[in-house]
């Protein structure tokens, strides 16, 4: 009788606590643990099923580059424009190109081209892989479309690649509608290469494009192959100062009159005339100036207007002189007013001496005098070590370079010389 009250009041009181515990029901509220709040309903299912809802999948490697995408991944150097007829990207003037950054063991890339007056004409690009440039791989560019292997057998790491278009924007144009990488199923695009912190454009003639400035076998030829803008003045100094680069430069193109004495009335192309365009030669695409504002702008023209304006001799065609000083002056306004603030460096002298003076100097004195800061003149001597058609060779732009532009640019922009 005893046993049989005691386990009934066991049992009782069992029943009790299961009720105050909610073991009749489910319970909503938390229970506290040392180390988690946790739902007292959560199991390890239903953890496990949580999981899996909220973990993205891995993105798929990125492979090939094209139109559609080439913003995320590649970065673009010099003055670019799309042709909507192939879907490419140009960069036709001297020293444009892209970077990209892959994991892989090579790249190809489908490249297009205008083609020269003949095949010594035709489009030429170094290829730079992991910052090797005395190790570049030169590709002519000789048929309007193909694919070109960039880069091959690499080991498959980390690399970077750098194309540059090392001849003039006169000579045949170049662009691209595809980049793939090579190698196994990790071969991939990696993010792509940073701009750099400074930006210089050059506004010139083929002194800035390098033509004349190779020899190769003795060869003096205005031919491709005699044409290197890397080692031109224009990218030796964006090299000292760490700096992206971009050329607005024609053989041949003065600030009034071209080489053969033309103006833009009569079938001359001045520089003032494609400035604002993105490649005025081949596509009517203006340029974004508010999305790609230099910090230094360099102007080397007046080489090619010289034989207009010093007809003969040392003495100036007074008409002609006046016509050429009111032009600069216009043009370096509409300049300042495309890139406001902007130091500008007007610059001649590597094929004509001082002697002829065009009146450049009187140009920057004047704007000067009216309020517009950061303009200098800059004379450049005369070359001595010349190629093609007198122009300076690689050591004589060397020198231009380490020698009259640097110390000048460094007194215009005095943190430039950390």
């Amino acid at each position: 009788m005893k046993k049989s009250v005691f386990l009934t009041i066991v049992s009782l009181s069992l029943i009790f606590s299961c009720l105050l515990c909610g073991c009749a029901g489910k319970n909503t509220e938390t229970v506290n643990t040392e180390e988690n709040t946790v739902p007292a309903d959560t199991t390890e299912a239903a953890v496990l099923t949580t999981a899996e809802e909220t973990t993205a999948p891995a993105p798929e490697p990125v492979k090939v580059l094209t139109l559609s995408n080439f913003s995320d991944w590649v970065k673009f150097n010099g003055r670019t424009y799309v042709d909507s007829k192939d879907n490419s990207v140009h960069f036709d003037w001297s020293l444009g190109g892209f970077e990209i950054n892959f994991t892989g063991t090579g790249v190809k890339a489908d490249l297009v081209s205008s083609l020269g007056s003949k095949a010594d004409n035709n489009t030429m690009v170094y290829v730079y892989v992991d910052g090797e440039e005395s190790a570049g791989k030169t590709i002519w560019l000789n048929d309007k479309a193909a694919t070109y292997v960039l880069a091959e057998n690499l080991e498959e790491t980390a690399h970077t690649l750098k194309l540059v278009k090392r001849n003039c924007v006169s000579k045949a144009s170049a662009g691209v509608t595809k980049i793939e990488v090579l190698g196994s199923d990790k071969a991939e695009f990696t993010e792509k290469p940073a701009k750099k912190e400074r930006l210089i454009e050059f506004i010139g003639d083929s002194l800035t494009a390098g033509d004349g400035i190779a020899t190769p076998n003795g060869r003096k030829e205005y031919v491709s192959v005699c044409q290197d803008a890397t080692l031109a003045y224009a990218n030796l100094v964006g090299k000292a100062f760490n700096a992206d680069v971009s050329l607005v430069c024609r053989c041949g193109s003065g600030l009034v009159w071209n080489s053969s004495g033309k103006d833009e009335a009569n079938g001359g192309i001045p520089i003032p005339s494609v400035y604002d365009y993105a490649c005025k030669y081949n596509s009517d695409e203006k340029w974004d100036f508010a999305n790609n504002q230099p910090d230094l702008i360099v102007i080397n023209l007046g080489t090619n207007d010289k034989k207009m304006v010093f007809p003969s001799g040392t003495t100036a065609d007074a008409t002609n002189k006046a016509r050429f000083t009111d032009a600069y002056y216009k043009f370096l306004k509409h300049i300042r007013e495309l890139n406001p603030d902007v130091p500008i460096l007007c610059t001649i002298g590597q094929m004509v001496n001082s002697n002829y003076d065009l009146g450049i100097k009187s140009v920057v004195t004047r704007l000067t005098s009216e309020g517009y800061s950061g303009l200098m003149f800059l004379q450049l001597q005369q070359a001595t070590a010349t190629g093609v058609g007198g122009h300076p060779l690689a050591s004589a732009q060397s020198i231009d370079a380490k020698h009259y532009f640097l110390p000048v640019i460094k007194k215009m922009i005095p943190e430039w010389n950390q």
